[in-house]
């Protein structure tokens, strides 16, 4: 989301600074080899089934624009998972929320969607994206404080690090504590969750397409990326490797790919993990905390797919321009949906 919103503010001809912790760019959950641009579909319509198709509309064109080198393969077959799986994309088929030139029936059993999504290499993606933004890495944030009209960033021994007229947190994991660092007192009810992806080395042989449906499976052009695992996570903290979240995720393309998982069975696995952050309604964080102060979080497992949208509206909102999108979807992505909600 950082990128996103660094490159749409570098558009608008401003000249963003974006601060890392880690040594390089991606080097969170959007560090993984490959991830999927996909719809999530929301059958009860209003503002919220709008965005999220917005979301994903926007997005596919985003990277085909101005990340092309991001993308490893297109269109993706999103298959049933669950119990009402085979009924919910039924009911999608029956009332498709995308035109034909968006997406077709799916090949089995006539059941799920094949969609023009993505699968990209996040790496790539954000490198496009910051390529003619200044980064400063390696740099924890610490304190932020605001001086008159600028707000300035500073590390744990109390150099400034950056400074601006205007701030935007967007720290995934570490949303909540920037947040706390900047002196914002409401509770961002953040939920951490693990997610481990696994890959083998094996051509891809049969063209296959990326895959969705409670996993997600696609090709690099080297490896087969799979998985991902979920569990919840106490701390912030980057998690190590787990052996069972490998076996975990062959078990998830066992289900979703029978003949890729056989083809894979003996192979050695590497793999990376890291945290996903999420709200309680599983929706993002996109508003302002106050005036030329944004925040920008909570993407979940679909920050691909979340963050060119969401780059645009901070930046638009930082502007004092109209939103891209409308104010009653803007109001289910607000800080101030919290305060209504229950704890």
């Amino acid at each position: 989301a950082g990128a996103a919103i660094a490159h749409a503010l570098a558009q608008r001809g401003a000249a963003p600074i974006v601060i890392g912790a880690g040594a390089k760019p991606a080097d969170g959950a959007s560090g993984n080899p490959l991830g999927l641009v996909t719809p999530r579909f929301d059958r009860g319509g209003g503002p919220v089934a709008a965005l999220l198709l917005a979301s994903f509309l926007y997005a596919t064109r985003f990277y085909q624009r101005r990340a092309p080198q991001a993308i490893l393969s297109q269109g993706v077959e999103m298959a049933p998972s669950g119990e009402d799986g085979a009924a919910r994309w039924r009911d999608l088929l029956a009332d498709p929320p995308l035109d034909s030139a968006h997406w077709r029936p799916g090949a089995e059993d006539g059941e799920g969607f094949a969609v023009e999504g993505l699968a990209i290499d996040p790496r790539a993606a954000i490198a496009a994206l910051l390529g003619a933004v200044e980064t400063r890495l390696g740099r924890p944030v610490a304190a932020i404080v605001r001086q008159a009209d600028t707000y300035v960033c500073r590390d744990a021994l109390g150099f400034e690090i950056a400074s601006g007229d205007a701030l935007v947190l967007a720290g995934g994991a570490g949303l909540a504590a920037l947040a706390r660092f900047a002196g914002l007192a409401r509770d961002l009810r953040l939920e951490l969750s693990r997610g481990q992806v696994s890959w083998a080395r094996a051509p891809n042989e049969a063209g296959q397409s990326a895959r969705s449906g409670g996993s997600y499976l696609g090709h690099t052009g080297q490896d087969w990326v799979f998985g991902a695992s979920f569990a919840r996570a106490a701390t912030d903290h980057m998690p190590d490797l787990s052996e069972a979240d490998h076996a975990d995720n062959r078990q998830k393309l066992a289900r979703l790919a029978p003949g890729i998982a056989a083809a894979i069975a003996e192979r050695p696995l590497e793999g990376r993990a890291s945290l996903r952050c999420a709200s309680p309604d599983r929706l993002p964080i996109i508003d302002l905390a106050a005036p030329r102060f944004g925040i920008c979080g909570a993407l979940g497992a679909r920050g691909l797919t979340f963050a060119p949208l969401a780059g645009e509206i901070i930046a638009d909102l930082l502007d004092g321009a109209a939103p891209i999108v409308l104010a009653d979807a803007l109001a289910r992505v607000s800080l101030q949906r919290f305060a209504a909600a229950p704890a």
